[in-house]
Formats: structure tokens, sequence, C-alpha cells
């Protein structure tokens, strides 16, 4: 059900995004996301952020994926819960930083959104000595 809530959202989006000249901007209400300045302040952030956004970004892992609005951050573990994968983050590495990045400056990974992309890329979390594959896409 999950997934099928996802699929419809990115459809929506897309139709959305299409409909628009990807000129007009999408706004999301994600519970629990970060947005970069709450992120970056160390503050405890709401439990919901309202983002406005022209572009998603999809993190699929073994059939499952979270998706994300563009010009946003999030922790990596809501990434990471959503397509199944569980346990400490102990490394990130991303293919291309200036699509999109994932830092760790105050003990917590977040993963930050950079721009629209019409690439397939990756981002590889180890958990538990394991490297993930995870593939990251822009709709």
């Amino acid at each position: 059900m999950k997934n099928l809530k996802k699929r419809i959202l990115s459809l929506i989006t897309a139709f959305a995004v299409a409909f628009a000249g990807v000129t007009m901007p999408v706004t999301w209400i994600v519970p629990g996301l970060a947005v970069p300045a709450m992120a970056q302040t160390g503050e405890p952030e709401s439990t919901q952020s309202v983002v406005s956004s022209a572009y998603t970004v999809e993190f699929t892992y073994d059939g499952n994926q979270y998706v994300m609005p563009g010009d946003s951050s999030v922790r990596l573990r809501a990434i990471l819960n959503e397509i199944g994968l569980t346990g400490e983050a102990v490394a990130v590495e991303i293919s291309d930083t200036t699509l999109f990045s994932a830092s760790n400056a105050t003990g917590e990974w977040i993963v930050t959104a950079h721009r629209a992309f019409d690439t397939t890329e990756w981002m590889k979390v180890t958990i538990n000595g394991v490297v993930y594959e995870i593939v990251v896409t822009d709709t």
C-alpha cells in the first residue's frame, strides 16, 4: 500500500510538473522532513514541513522507493527505513555531489537534493560492514 501511495504521488507530481511546464513549484507537506535551514541549526525539527519544488528525487532499493521533494533535506534514516534497510549508517558515498549530497556534521546523516537531473545516479551506504547501493533518479 505504501508503494502504491508513493507511485500515485509521483505520478501526480510528474503530471503537475509537466502541466506547469516546470515553471510552477509543487508544494509538499511531508511528515518528518528536515528543511535545510533547520537541519543546519541543530534545533529540533517539526514533525511536518512545507517544501516547494518542481522536481523529486527517488531512492530505490530492492523494489522499495522513497520519494524526496527537490531542493530539500531529509534524514538518511527516513530514506533507509522506507526502502527496507535497517541499522546505523557509518559511511555514505554519492555518485555526483553537485546533484545531491550527504553530510554528517551533527552526528546524523542528512541527505540534501541540490538540483534536478536526468541521469541515473547512486548512493552507497555502509551498514554493519555491508555496502548497499541505492539507485537514485529524478522524475
